[in-house]
């Protein structure tokens, strides 16, 4: 039996819909999607410190 979903808040949305190096062309880049989930859980470490 899975485990039953949760539902979470995310503090916003990103402003833009993808990231890079400078100086780098996305044809050389592979492209990584990350969730809601993941997203939050780099803003929370990053900028939040925790």
């Amino acid at each position: 039996m899975p485990r039953p979903f949760i539902q979470r808040r995310v503090c916003c949305r990103p402003e833009s819909d993808y990231f890079k190096p400078k100086g780098i062309p996305l044809d050389f880049l592979k492209e990584v999607k990350l969730t809601m989930d993941e997203l939050e859980a780099f803003r929370l470490t990053d900028l939040e410190g925790m």
